[in-house]
């Protein structure tokens, strides 16, 4: 279900735009990161603390 909602509205942000992801590191935080690079998103962990990952995605530049 996650990764419909974000192959939803990812795709929708301003060019220079960023989605910031709060998600928990047993939850497939860090899953989630390779997968979103692996569809195209430049995605970079913010920080990391207590079990959490924040997560930035941001829409690849153009070629």
């Amino acid at each position: 279900a996650l990764h419909e909602l974000l192959l939803a509205w990812l795709p929708r942000l301003d060019p220079a735009g960023r989605a910031v992801l709060v998600v928990g590191k047993n939850l497939g935080a860090d899953s989630l990161q390779r997968w979103l690079s692996e569809r195209g998103y430049r995605c970079a962990r913010l920080a990391a603390a207590k079990g959490f990952r924040v997560l930035e995605a941001r829409l690849s530049a153009p070629a």
